[in-house]
């Protein structure tokens, strides 16, 4: 009898046990499955050990739309962890779990706690106090408890509430910097003021008040918004929520009430004075004199315009930097590490660079980039040949169609020349021009078409006419013809459009000593490009890279060209050249201009913050001002009147070449005429020499 008394004592014991466990883990699917679905998550991953409750809990997040990830063991958790890392996703930690602050751990070295992954921690996953959990009695840990206004427009919390003792070892330790998603769930163990609690309905995602039947009720539950604007700054602590348990006892459900909170980048925008330690790049130290230097903006140009936007983001967010190492070098990959500003990226012993960095692909492994800034602006610059150079510009005063006509009219002329003079002779009108043949026809047609005239001219009224007209119209071609021939001198060419055209150009090309210039051409894939180098810089080896100011001098030389930043160029063209030479000039882009982009150390928190604000710089018009200040802008041509253009040997080439070519022509018509005068002579003297040597045989 009392066996069996004993027995059914232990049956309701373990009853009444079960059904309390089995209401406080409803509860905590309850709350895990509303946290996330205000939050908007379709995936969670989840290291919890529920036992047959972690089904229940898959199943209900199932019903409001969230896959869920259980990860039996802390390394798997891990691992599901770092493959999510393209898209946003929760993250459920049991702490009263084995090994759980093992894998908090390990998360925040791997730089788990971002911006993508929406951490919920319990304190307890049966939402009660354990002894186990509480059992760490450390409390040299600094906390400020922070308001947030969003917040308390939706939580009038007038009572006082404290992160645990537990909470305070964890989180103290973990890397949770601002772009974290962090939110503690604990039993609401703090001293209260719940007479003076109130909470307005308008402002909650759900109809609950805390009084009920006019009594203050205080929450069972907190959860509490943690995070650290630095490493070695203190636990910021906030309140986002709050909790009530269910009773059956009082017949009351459960209930959990969020407040409505904008984007950590828009509500954490106090760092509170996190102090960073940054880097920069000087190239040319000896010339650098300070960051406002408008006398000398072309020295170190690219850290002076990035200098005042780190301003505005060091007066926005409230946070300080030191510049705690000068470079000359930003850095490229050598034997897998990196030097320059990169390396100290690398090794994370800076934050962010005070510069602008180039976006290349072996740079993506060691920094994020957060926004870009300014494009780098380098071109090649030529002095476009003059017409004579690369054409023939006697050819070119008229077009094909003209130089039909021309043609047709002499042809005509002659033609029409030859008959009245023949059909005149016949009537014995032209006896000046008795003998003249066609070739004096065309001779005379040619005289009055260059200008020079012939020694008889026809006697009758016809053909005097036509030498009229014919004259009269050589007048008004040559007329245009010599006026072009003017205006061509003096006119540059359009040649060189593309790379193909420098590349099988006889020009001269030099590049700028800098790095990238080099790098760059290497590292193309344009077939154009490679072609360029290939041909015109390879060759040259060392002597193809020249100082800037070298360069810039020589483009003044004809078919010389250089490439170099455009903002030194144009600096140099404004102070040395003349207006003529400035509007002679022409640019070709010989690959696509990279940006300059803000970096940080990868990871970093302060990603986020600064592209969001970058970003804005720019649409407000901040970065345009900046570069038109730091960037001189390209002159305008205002007059191209270049003055007196003499002609010199490769203008007059043609002409040259044609008196050249006449003159072989006659030397050797009169060789062949006086061959043929005595051609007599020279056939007896040939057969005479025959006849020897066929009577010495």
């Amino acid at each position: 009898m009392h066996l069996c008394c004993l027995f059914l004592l232990c049956l309701c014991a373990s009853h009444i046990i079960c059904g309390e466990a089995k209401g406080v883990y409803e509860d905590t699917i309850n709350l895990v499955n509303s946290f996330y679905e205000s939050k908007g998550i379709s995936l969670l991953t989840a290291y919890v050990c529920w036992g047959e409750y972690e089904r229940k809990l898959v199943r209900s997040l199932a019903y409001s739309g969230i896959r869920a990830n259980l990860a039996p063991v802390p390394t798997a958790l891990l691992s599901i962890l770092q493959q999510d890392s393209y898209y946003r996703v929760g993250v459920l930690v049991d702490l009263a779990c084995r090994n759980s602050r093992d894998a908090l751990f390990e998360a925040s070295s791997k730089k788990l706690f971002n911006l993508q992954k929406f951490w919920l921690l319990l304190e307890s996953g049966c939402l009660s106090e354990d002894a186990a959990v509480l059992q760490d009695n450390n409390t040299n840990y600094d906390v400020v408890y922070s308001v947030d206004k969003n917040v308390e427009s939706h939580f009038n919390t007038n009572f006082t509430y404290s992160l645990s003792k537990f909470g305070k070892t964890v989180l103290s330790n973990l890397r949770i910097l601002a772009d974290c998603e962090v939110t503690w769930v604990q039993l609401n163990g703090g001293t209260r003021q719940s007479e003076e609690l109130q909470v307005s309905h308008r402002n909650m995602q759900s109809p609950l008040n805390l009084l009920t039947n006019g009594t203050m009720v205080e929450p069972d539950v907190l959860l509490l918004d943690v995070y650290k604007t630095s490493t070695v700054q203190p636990l910021n602590v906030s309140i986002s929520g709050v909790a009530f348990l269910s009773n059956e006892e009082e017949d009351e459900c459960f209930r959990v009430l969020f407040a409505r909170r904008a984007p950590i980048t828009r509500r954490r925008v106090d760092l509170h004075g996190a102090h960073f330690k940054t880097a920069t790049v000087i190239l040319f130290p000896d010339q650098f004199t300070d960051w406002d230097d408008l006398n000398l903006r072309h020295v170190d140009k690219w850290s002076k315009i990035h200098w005042p936007i780190f301003g505005y983001l060091r007066d926005q967010l409230n946070f300080s930097f030191e510049i705690t190492h000068q470079l000359d070098s930003y850095g490229w990959l050598t034997n897998g590490t990196f030097n320059g500003v990169m390396g100290y990226l690398q090794r994370e012993e800076i934050e962010f660079p005070t510069t602008g960095i180039f976006v290349r692909q072996d740079r993506i492994g060691v920094t994020s980039y957060a926004a870009p800034t300014f494009p780098l602006r380098a071109t090649t610059i030529f002095r476009q040949p003059s017409l004579s150079t690369v054409s023939n510009i006697f050819i070119l005063p008229f077009d094909k169609s003209v130089w039909l006509c021309c043609i047709a009219l002499c042809l005509s002329s002659v033609f029409t020349l030859g008959i009245q003079i023949i059909w005149m002779e016949g009537q014995h009108i032209e006896q000046d021009m008795v003998h003249a043949s066609w070739s004096d026809m065309f001779t005379l047609v040619l005289g009055a078409i260059c200008q020079q005239g012939y020694h008889v001219t026809p006697t009758s009224l016809a053909g005097r006419i036509t030498v009229f007209f014919l004259t009269l119209s050589s007048l008004f071609l040559f007329t245009s013809y010599s006026a072009n021939i003017v205006a061509l001198l003096q006119t540059p060419s359009t040649f060189f459009k593309t790379i193909h055209d420098l590349t099988n150009s006889p020009m001269i090309i030099r590049v700028e000593n800098q790095t990238y210039n080099g790098v760059f051409m290497k590292e193309t894939t344009d077939p154009e490009l490679r072609e360029f180098y290939r041909c015109k810089i390879e060759p040259l080896g060392e002597k193809a890279y020249q100082h800037a100011e070298v360069g810039m001098a020589d483009i003044k030389k004809p078919m010389h060209a250089f490439q170099v930043d455009s903002a030194f160029a144009y600096k140099f063209m404004s102070e040395t050249y003349e207006e003529h030479e400035k509007c002679d000039l022409k640019e070709i882009n010989l690959f696509p201009a990279p940006m300059c982009t803000i970096a940080t150390t990868k990871g970093s928190f302060l990603r986020e913050y600064f592209s969001q604000r970058v970003v804005w710089y720019r649409n407000v018009g901040l970065l345009d001002r900046l570069f038109k200040i730091w960037m001189p802008q390209k002159a305008k041509c205002v007059s191209n009147a270049g003055g007196f253009v003499s002609v010199g040997m490769i203008e007059f080439y043609p002409a040259m070449m044609v008196l050249q070519y006449g003159t072989a022509l006659a030397v050797v018509i009169l060789l062949l005429e006086v061959l043929y005068f005595h051609r007599s002579l020279i056939i007896s003297k040939f057969c005479f020499i025959l006849h020897q040597k066929h009577v010495h045989r």
